[in-house]
C-alpha cells in the first residue's frame, strides 16, 4: 500500500516525542548522511543534537581540517582521543537518551568506556559505508548495545566474530521530505533529463558498469570518472535541490 506524505505523518508514532537523541557524525551538509538523520529524527519528534567529530567544510578551511586530521593520524596513537573531553561535555550538558553514533571509526572504546560510567542509556552505531572505512575497528570493539549496517555480509560475518554486540541490516534509504518527484521545467530537463544518471563515488567497478551504457544517454553527478571514455558524460559536482 502506497501512502501520501500527510498519511505517512499520520501514522507517525508519538513514542519519539521528546527523545533526546545525542548523534556523533560529521560532513554535514544539504542531503549529507549526517543531515538526513538529524531531520529525520527531529520529524519524529526527537530532540536533537549533532556532535561534529569532523569537518564536512570546502575551501581553505577545509584543506587546513585534512591536513590538521593527517598530522594527528601520525603523531597520535589515538588521534581520537582529543575529541575525548568535549564529547564528554556534550554528553554531560545534553543528557542524552540515547547516543546514536554514525560510522563508528571515529569514537574510541575507551571513550565509550566512560560514557557507559556517566550514565547506562544505550549506545547504538549505524555503520553506512562498506568493511574498508572500519579504521581500527573500533566499531567492533566499542560493546555498542546495537550496530547497524548496510551489508548483509558484515552482518553475517561480525554477527559469528562478535558476541558482545549484536547487529543488524538497515540499509540506507530515501529522504521522502527532500527525495521526492518535482516538476522539471524546460531547462531543468535539458540539465537533468537523461537515460541513465548515476550521482555518487565513482569507484572503478562502477566505472567498468557504465561503459558498458554508451549508447545512452548517460550523466554523471559526483567524481570525476579516471576513465576518459566517460569523460563527455560527467556534468559537475553532486547536486541538490
Amino acid at each position: 500500500m502506497n501512502l501520501t506524505a500527510s498519511q505517512t505523518d499520520e501514522k507517525k508514532s508519538d513514542s519519539f516525542v521528546g527523545t533526546r537523541v545525542l548523534v556523533i557524525g560529521s560532513y554535514t551538509y544539504l542531503d549529507s548522511f549526517e543531515w538526513h538523520v538529524a531531520e529525520s529524527l527531529r520529524h519524529l519528534g526527537c530532540i536533537v543534537e549533532l556532535f561534529h567529530n569532523g569537518a564536512g567544510v570546502s575551501g581553505i578551511a577545509g584543506l587546513v581540517f585534512k591536513v590538521s586530521d593527517k598530522i594527528d593520524q601520525i603523531a597520535f596513537r589515538e588521534p581520537e582521543l582529543r575529541l575525548e573531553s568535549r564529547l564528554l561535555r556534550t554528553f554531560d550538558e545534553f543528557s542524552p537518551s540515547v547516543v546514536l553514533m554514525l560510522l563508528g571509526n571515529r569514537l574510541s572504546p575507551k571513550t565509550i568506556a566512560k560514557m557507559r560510567k556517566r550514565s547506562q542509556v544505550p549506545i547504538v552505531c549505524w555503520c553506512q559505508d562498506q568493511m574498508t572505512t572500519l579504521g581500527r575497528q573500533y566499531l567492533l570493539g566499542g560493546g555498542y548495545d546495537a550496530v547497524f549496517v548496510k551489508d548483509r555480509y558484515m552482518q553475517d560475518l561480525f554477527s559469528r566474530m562478535i558476541r558482545s554486540t549484536s547487529f543488524h541490516y538497515l540499509p540506507e534509504a530515501c529522504n521522502p521530505r527532500l527525495h521526492r518527484p518535482i516538476e522539471l521545467s524546460a531547462n531543468d530537463q535539458e540539465v537533468y533529463g537523461c537515460d541513465v544518471m548515476i550521482a555518487g563515488t565513482l569507484y572503478y567497478y562502477r566505472q567498468e558498469i557504465l561503459r558498458q551504457l554508451a549508447d545512452r544517454n548517460l550523466k554523471i553527478w559526483g567524481g570525476r570518472p579516471a576513465d576518459r571514455s566517460l569523460a563527455g558524460a560527467f556534468h559537475g559536482p553532486p547536486c541538490s535541490r
